[in-house]
């Protein structure tokens, strides 16, 4: 679940490999709302943007974000 207002790419890495390459973004800014402070408030969920398996033990994922760096995050789900 995330907010950015304008379209942009996150990576994903794994025990600091970079493992998916730009995952794009796309933009939840809505030019008919003209109150600026409400566009952090469009919030859209990307249901898939990559698949990975992992090996068992202990890792460190991180996200990155590679393009477009005005995104908020809510959550992210593992399944």
């Amino acid at each position: 679940m995330y907010t950015a207002n304008g379209d942009g790419a996150i990576s994903l890495s794994l025990d600091g490999n970079n493992i998916t390459g730009p995952l794009k973004i796309t933009s939840t800014h809505d030019v008919r709302d003209t109150v600026k402070w409400r566009q952090w408030h469009h919030w859209n969920k990307a249901d898939i943007l990559t698949s990975l398996r992992l090996k068992k033990g202990i890792h460190i994922l991180r996200l990155h974000v590679v393009g477009n760096g005005n995104m908020n995050f809510d959550y992210l789900e593992f399944r």
